[in-house]
């Protein structure tokens, strides 16, 4: 993405893009390299997400339908579960990282 921001955080901010990292130093038995392809493989990363179905598609959705429920109960369900699922990420990502270390 062409954005000042993006542009910012990736080279002045001093942001680490650890997919790029991956892609461009590893060869992997998988069907692509997207965080949970990597991290959920067995012989890999063996990180499990707390909810199966979880994604950034499914997240957007669950986003969606936390913004037009009314009821607070619903929405405290909803919200629990994205927040779990950005949790895993950042998790995953954690264990990705440790994973590559000990390729070395």
């Amino acid at each position: 993405m062409e954005h000042p921001i993006v542009h910012w955080l990736l080279s002045e901010g001093g942001l680490f893009d650890l997919r790029e990292t991956v892609v461009n130093s590893l060869i992997l038995p998988t069907n692509g390299y997207g965080l949970k392809e990597i991290c959920k493989h067995k012989d890999l990363v063996n990180f499990q997400w707390e909810l199966e179905e979880s994604g950034s598609q499914w997240s957007v959705v669950r986003y969606h339908d936390f913004l037009h429920l009314s009821d607070g109960l619903e929405r405290k369900a909803i919200q629990k579960e994205i927040l779990s699922y950005n949790r895993d990420d950042v998790r995953a990502t954690r264990a990705l990282e440790v994973w590559i270390g000990r390729l070395k």
